[in-house]
This record gives structure tokens, C-alpha cells and sequence, in this order.
């Protein structure tokens, strides 16, 4: 079967600046200037909450069907963990750890981490499920030292966390806090360099 290209995309002209340096490197760059963007990856999350709220953003296969989050949804989550997140003193210099696998959950706490400056440690299940000594995520721990540990299944991860001496907080926990003017004081700080 053909496929006809759509005539109605436009591509940026391919064009590239090369630059040979002494030493070895070969550095590209476009020589098109970047345009406007977002503060911070949740800003596009506020925006669209605001134009379609009702439009799915995230899904994942569940053993029922299908679960999904609308953009409405996803953000009100992302506040209220956000604001759960603030509250147990995470911070800069505090991050979160999550070990788990890619999952609707997993996506709200990084969304949520993100939304108010916290930053994100996520760990290869591999480290806590495959290794016999967990050095690997023990060297991660000591390395980053986070303020709080999530996973989607306590029970699996849970020679893991005992090897670092963590214990895992439940997602229903950071969930159930009320987000006020904290978190949006905290979004508020978010940029770039974040």
C-alpha cells in the first residue's frame, strides 16, 4: 500500500551550522532561532486544562479496561500531590525517588514534582528488582538522598527499599492534601533552570 505525504505539514528547512573545533568535537547547531516557549513543561498542562478539560491527556491499560485521566483531572492531581509534596519538606535540594515502571501514577508524581519545583530521581526498576546486592541504587541513594521514595508496588520493591533504608509513601497520601497558595507560589518560581 502507498501512503501519500500530506501536503498541508511544514518542516523547518534542513539546515544545520557546523562548527570543528580544535580539540575534536564537532558541535551542530540550527542556525533557525529558537522560538517562544513554555516557563515549565506544566504550563502546557495549565493551558490545556483551561481549553479542553473533559479531553483525555493520559491512559494506561488496566485489568478493567482502560483508565484515563483528563487534562482537568491530571491537573488537579498534580496540584494536590504537588501541595502533599511541599508538605513532607521536598524541595531543591530534596528530591523524590520513584521506583517503579512507567504508569499513570508514575506520571502524576513526576508531573506533580515538576509542577513545583521538585526534583525527580527515577530509578531503574532493574536496580531494585534484578540485583542481588543493590549496589546500584544504593550508590543512587547516597548520591541524591531523597527526601521520599514512591512505588506503585510496595510489597515487590520491598528488599529493595530495605536496603537503603527507605520506606515507600503511598501515592493516596500525597494525593489527599488540599493544594492552596503554596503550591501556586511554588509553580510561580518554576522556570527554565528549575
Amino acid at each position: 500500500m502507498s501512503q501519500r505525504l500530506r501536503s498541508d505539514l511544514r518542516f523547518a528547512p534542513a539546515k544545520v551550522n557546523i562548527e570543528k573545533r580544535a580539540d575534536g568535537s564537532v558541535l551542530l547547531r540550527s542556525p533557525m532561532a529558537l522560538g517562544a516557549c513554555a516557563r515549565c513543561v506544566t504550563e502546557w498542562l495549565v493551558e490545556w486544562a483551561g481549553r479542553v478539560p473533559e479531553r483525555v491527556f493520559v491512559a494506561e491499560r488496566a485489568s478493567t479496561g482502560w483508565r484515563s485521566l483528563t487534562y482537568r483531572e491530571t491537573l488537579e492531581s498534580v496540584r494536590a500531590i504537588g501541595q502533599g509534596l511541599l508538605e513532607r519538606g521536598l524541595a531543591a535540594e530534596r528530591p523524590l525517588a520513584i521506583l517503579s515502571d512507567n504508569s499513570v501514577d508514575h506520571a502524576l508524581l513526576a508531573l506533580a514534582a515538576q509542577h513545583v519545583g521538585v526534583p525527580i530521581v527515577p530509578i531503574s526498576p532493574a536496580y531494585s528488582l534484578m540485583s542481588k546486592d543493590f549496589a546500584k541504587l544504593k550508590y543512587i541513594f547516597e548520591l541524591v538522598r531523597p527526601a521520599l521514595v514512591w512505588t506503585a508496588d510496595p510489597e515487590k520493591f520491598a528488599p529493595a527499599l530495605a536496603a537503603v533504608g527507605a520506606r515507600a509513601t503511598p501515592l493516596d497520601a500525597l494525593r489527599a492534601a488540599q493544594p492552596g497558595a503554596r503550591v501556586e507560589a511554588a509553580h510561580a518560581q518554576v522556570g527554565p533552570d528549575t
